[in-house]
């Protein structure tokens, strides 16, 4: 994997022919990523605790209590909302992880940050986490970016690690030939 002078990952050629791709399994899919969350009783739990809220209202009408039920109704179904969007945003990316790389880590490099120096304020800081891997299979040495913070403190050399990928068509690949990994 290499990087472009805008931050942005890709893969080589190389990595594209030489790294092994195993298909995911549901258990390795648990392993890598975790369970599928269940939001049916959180959403359940909301709808139920909207229903008494307006059963006393009807039945003490004041209103202060119509007030509150009306506001806390708009709030239940906004968090169902995101409930319900968090969940599709999830199963898409479950989808969308269909192989994983399984590779033995032969160094720790330092983390990477950049500062994207722009005139507006707050700068966009960049944050990498590479590591000098090999595959299993094929031997092949490559430089991967770890996915988050966890992993790379976690990261020691000889150590195995799978690292979860889509479909190798869906890679995107730098068309330069200066850039070596």
């Amino acid at each position: 994997m290499i990087r472009d002078e805008k931050n942005n990952v890709y893969y080589t050629q190389d990595d594209k022919e030489w790294l092994t791709m195993h298909p995911i399994t549901e258990e390795v899919r648990e392993e890598l990523i975790g369970k599928e969350r269940s939001y049916i009783p959180a959403i359940a739990g909301l709808t139920i605790s909207v229903v008494i809220l307006l059963v006393f209202s009807v039945i003490y009408p004041t209103a202060w209590l119509s007030m509150i039920a009306g506001v806390y109704t708009v709030f239940v179904i906004f968090l169902i909302m995101l409930l319900l969007s968090i969940r599709k945003t999830n199963r898409k990316y479950r989808k969308l992880l269909t192989h994983y790389l399984e590779v033995r880590i032969v160094e720790k490099l330092p983390r990477e940050d950049y500062v994207d120096g722009t005139l507006t304020p707050g700068s966009d800081i960049s944050t990498f986490f590479p590591v000098r891997a090999t595959d299993i299979v094929s031997e092949y040495q490559t430089i991967l970016y770890l996915p988050d913070w966890k992993d790379y403190q976690k990261a020691e050399p000889g150590q195995m690690y799978r690292m979860a990928v889509p479909d190798k068509d869906k890679w995107k690949i730098l068309q330069t030939e200066e850039v070596q990994p």
